[in-house]
């Protein structure tokens, strides 16, 4: 039996990444107005013809992607007219429609999506707009991307998560309930790193509406950790009655 141990961390490895070049006067504003939200300014730098690719910090995060991040919609805006790449990526492989996820901006993400970015984008170690939404607890992006069809079972950081993972450690019914009505696995087999499966996550953190959909779903209570625990011996420990005797019933259901 796998035994699953880490709970809720992320997994993405350290990246080694050269500096970015030295920034021009003119490259330098562009990346500040990006990130402030000055689209006056931006719109006067596009006017001179500064290079909108320009990297802006030291995971050569371009201007859009930057402005993306922070939520600047109007600067997002005015670098697409201007013809600023929308799915180029940074050093960790993320577009600025990452970036607007991994920020928690819908808007924006919306935005980028009409005006054609790759809703399919993923970044140096597989995470999907779906993983990164559920993994910040960002609701609404991850219900969206639930509905717009995104792999609900895809295992990424080195086969270590799924969004059900995140979704159950934050207590994040939504997500939980509309990954699982999606066809979300309730037991996903994980490779490289061992992690607590989504019902042990929920037992944990004392999520009990959580836990009750897994169960409904199917959870393994069988699986121990490595210290050789049980959902149950974890709810025993938490001294949480209420999902004690939720766990004691489903086992005496399932016999």
């Amino acid at each position: 039996m796998l035994l699953l141990t880490t709970t809720h961390v992320h997994l993405a490895n350290a990246l080694s990444l050269a500096p970015p070049p030295k920034l021009t006067k003119e490259e330098a504003q562009l990346v500040k107005a990006a990130q402030y939200g000055d689209a006056i300014k931006v719109i006067e730098l596009v006017e001179r013809g500064v290079n909108l690719e320009v990297p802006g910090n030291r995971t050569w995060s371009r201007p859009l992607m930057i402005a993306a991040g922070a939520g600047r919609i109007n600067v997002v805006k005015v670098l697409l007219d201007a013809g600023a790449k929308i799915d180029a990526h940074d050093g960790p492989s993320r577009t600025a429609l990452f970036h607007a996820v991994e920020g928690g901006y819908l808007n924006v993400a919306k935005l980028l999506l009409d005006a054609g970015a790759d809703i399919n984008t993923k970044d140096h170690q597989g995470g999907t707009l779906l993983t990164i939404a559920a993994f910040y607890n960002h609701t609404e992006l991850a219900l969206f991307f639930i509905d717009a069809g995104l792999d609900v079972n895809i295992k990424v950081y080195g086969n270590a998560y799924t969004a059900l993972h995140s979704a159950s450690y934050l207590g994040d019914i939504k997500v939980v309930k509309a990954l699982l009505d999606a066809g979300a696995d309730a037991n996903p087999t994980i490779g490289d790193y061992a992690l607590h499966p989504p019902i042990m996550n929920a037992v944990i953190e004392g999520h009990s509406a959580v836990v009750k959909l897994l169960l409904d779903a199917g959870a393994d209570l069988s699986l121990k950790d490595d210290k050789g625990r049980t959902p149950l011996d974890l709810a025993k420990e938490n001294k949480n009655t209420e999902i004690i005797e939720m766990l004691k019933a489903a086992m005496k259901k399932g016999k």
